[in-house]
């Protein structure tokens, strides 16, 4: 409930006293998934070479006790820990993995977050149209879900990719389609702020430039 809040110091104090009891009681399945959940936490908090350690250990001894109930997310928070430290080849073995679990145990949800790890992976590599297709699959996967959010999120990054890969008015008509409906005012400035920065589009406005501001600080 804590991490579902926002409250990451409460939900790793959740996790570390889950952890510890599993520990000293022996429940290996549990040990293994608080593992991976705290794992999670501290990849949300930024700590991510506590987070890879974590999720590592969590995901090898999830996977010697085939205890597949959250293997797969778990394996994308991997995958998208490896990507955002650069090793783009591990983490592409990483989503390959988590695909097939998440196939295995036939989990849509999971299976359209491991399509936007892919796009995520293809537009590092500079495929922006391949990233774009992939954003958009996942896109509607997550609506056919019911995940509207998920679904939003997606479609403004196969906005970014589209842009990136020269098709700027396409890209800007997503954002406007989905500007409406979300209810996050600032990540829609700051996609459109992302795709004033690409080759061949209109100049950024002051709004866009503000959000996109606020939302760096935000971060910090």
């Amino acid at each position: 409930v804590a991490f579902s809040m926002g409250r990451l110091e409460q939900a790793s104090e959740h996790y570390r006293a889950a952890l510890d009891l599993a520990d000293r009681v022996g429940d290996r399945h549990g040990a293994a998934t608080w593992l991976t959940n705290l794992g999670s936490v501290m990849l949300e908090r930024g700590l991510t070479g506590e987070a890879l350690d974590l999720l590592t250990r969590g995901i090898r001894d999830q996977e010697r006790l085939a205890h597949t109930t959250n293997l797969a997310s778990a394996l994308c928070n991997q995958a998208n820990l490896l990507l955002l430290l650069g090793d783009v080849e591990q983490a592409g073995r990483v989503m390959d993995r988590a695909g097939q679990v998440a196939l295995d145990l036939g989990s849509r949800h999971t299976s359209a977050f491991v399509c936007s790890l892919r796009g995520d992976l293809l537009q590092r590599q500079g495929e922006h149209a391949q990233a774009a297709h992939r954003y958009e699959e996942a896109a509607g996967i997550f609506a056919e879900l019911g995940a509207a959010a998920e679904a939003r999120l997606c479609t403004l990054y196969r906005a970014e990719a589209l842009a990136a890969g020269g098709a700027a008015k396409e890209a800007s008509h997503l954002v406007e389609q989905v500007a409406p409906d979300e209810p996050d005012k600032g990540v829609v400035a700051q996609a459109r702020a992302r795709l004033s920065l690409q080759p061949g589009a209109l100049p950024i406005s002051q709004e866009a430039l503000a959000a996109l501001t606020r939302r760096c600080a935000e971060l910090d």
